[in-house]
């Protein structure tokens, strides 16, 4: 489900909004949308603590009708990032096709927070072992699988030598 321009345009209306009524002279300066959530870049004025304006964060999630919103400095402005209702799926082909001229034993993870492809370089003089870990749930397998089939898509078989170890 894709988000109009229209309703991005009405959440940052609601958070100038809000910010107006705490008497924080803010204005939303564009932002991402991506597979998971909106981020919104706000720059105020540097007479603003960083606690007071991170402390609406329960305040906005409120006005936007989400459960939550995360409010972060990011160089000189705040990043105000809204989780979507429903995150879009990434498909893992489409991404393969779209991302062209990969180095060789570079694995394409997913995307990033904005959106870019996530590469991961592993012939790369800083990557010697690669440890997928987390809680269950967490995504280990997702992961693993996508690193190995996109491994697969872009190298040659002769190319590839790896060793899985589960220790389990």
């Amino acid at each position: 489900m894709a988000i109009s321009r229209t309703q991005l345009e009405q959440q940052a209306d609601k958070l100038e909004a809000l910010l107006r009524q705490h008497k924080v002279s803010g204005r939303i300066q564009g932002g991402v949308v991506t597979h998971r959530m909106i981020q919104f870049d706000l720059t105020v004025d540097v007479s603003h603590k960083v606690r007071q304006i991170q402390s609406l964060a329960a305040e906005m999630a409120l006005a936007l009708n989400v459960q939550t919103v995360r409010v972060y400095r990011q160089g000189g402005r705040f990043c105000v990032e809204i989780p979507l209702e429903r995150t879009r799926l990434l498909r893992l082909w489409p991404w393969c096709q779209h991302v062209a001229n990969v180095p060789p034993c570079t694995a394409l993870l997913g995307a990033d927070a904005s959106g870019e492809p996530l590469l991961l370089k592993l012939n790369a003089p800083d990557v010697v072992h690669v440890l997928l870990a987390g809680a269950t749930g967490s995504g280990k397998t997702a992961l693993a699988r996508a690193l190995l089939a996109s491994l697969a898509y872009y190298n040659p078989v002769s190319a590839l030598h790896l060793i899985l170890i589960d220790p389990k």
